[in-house]
């Protein structure tokens, strides 16, 4: 049984992951407008041979949440993509995002729409902070001085 603390820490940790997600998702959905989406791998390794700098080519969800958070798909793996990646399997008839990109009728418009109204759902349970301006989870006070 958890306590109330750590329930309260738990809560406070997921708020800021998605108050922090918001615009990387917006801006994940720039590349994927812009790159083009690749359904079958981070990044389009055949686009790349060809000489395509591999921050330019096709990508996938992780891919493009990558080069918004490190600047190349090859970092899809970080601690940092592995924490929005939830928000997005949390809206999908599939396990795991690699396994959605593959389903029948699955292309760039759905992937960035996909990433597009995560952030406006996440958008939606914050409120832009008095001070700074960004957005704030609902549920947590302002204070002052700002806490970014």
């Amino acid at each position: 049984m958890q306590s109330r603390q750590t329930e309260r820490l738990g809560a406070e940790a997921r708020e800021e992951t998605e108050r922090t997600a918001i615009p990387v998702l917006d801006q994940a959905a720039h590349v994927i407008e812009g790159n083009g989406f690749s359904r079958h791998y981070l990044w389009d390794t055949r686009q790349h041979d060809t000489g395509t700098p591999i921050d330019q080519c096709r990508v996938d969800i992780a891919g493009a949440l990558a080069i918004t958070l490190h600047g190349s798909p090859t970092y899809a793996g970080s601690p940092a993509v592995h924490k929005i990646e939830p928000l997005l399997v949390n809206r999908i008839p599939a396990p795991r995002l690699a396994a959605w990109h593959t389903h029948p009728g699955i292309g760039q418009k759905q992937a960035t729409a996909l990433l597009q109204d995560t952030a406006r759902e996440l958008r939606g349970r914050t409120t832009p902070c008095r001070e700074c301006k960004t957005p704030k989870p609902v549920r947590l006070y302002h204070w002052g001085s700002c806490w970014r």
